[in-house]
């Protein structure tokens, strides 16, 4: 098991805290460019969660949460997975009418751009 391994490496500089660990860990983890040793990873995590009989419900609802990441997701998708309803124009405008704008739009824009 190369990642449980990887972790006790990792545990071994007992001057770090939990959450440092575990945030260093994560950063290694988003530094992978291989999708064999991340395989390997959910794999290794997987075996070890199945493994600790103290986290029967959270390993459940953890795996039914993790989905593989699309690595061509297209706008449409997205729009279908995400429940997206655009405003309506009619709506759009009467809110902005109730802002009272006043300033011209380069204006609005110079005040975004230096703050």
């Amino acid at each position: 098991m190369i990642f449980i391994e990887w972790i006790i490496k990792l545990n071994t500089s007992s001057m770090l805290n939990l959450d440092t660990r575990k945030l260093k860990l994560i950063q290694q983890i988003m530094n992978l460019e291989s999708e064999k040793f991340l395989s390997k990873i959910e794999s290794d995590i997987r075996s070890f969660v199945y493994s600790t009989s103290n986290f029967s419900i959270e390993k459940e609802s953890f795996w039914a949460a993790v989905k593989p990441i699309k690595k061509t997701p297209s706008i449409e998708e997205m729009i279908i997975e995400q429940n997206y309803k655009p405003i309506e124009k009619e709506d759009f405008y009467t809110k902005v009418s109730k802002l009272e704008i006043e300033e011209p739009l380069e204006e609005l824009l110079m005040m975004l751009k230096y703050k």
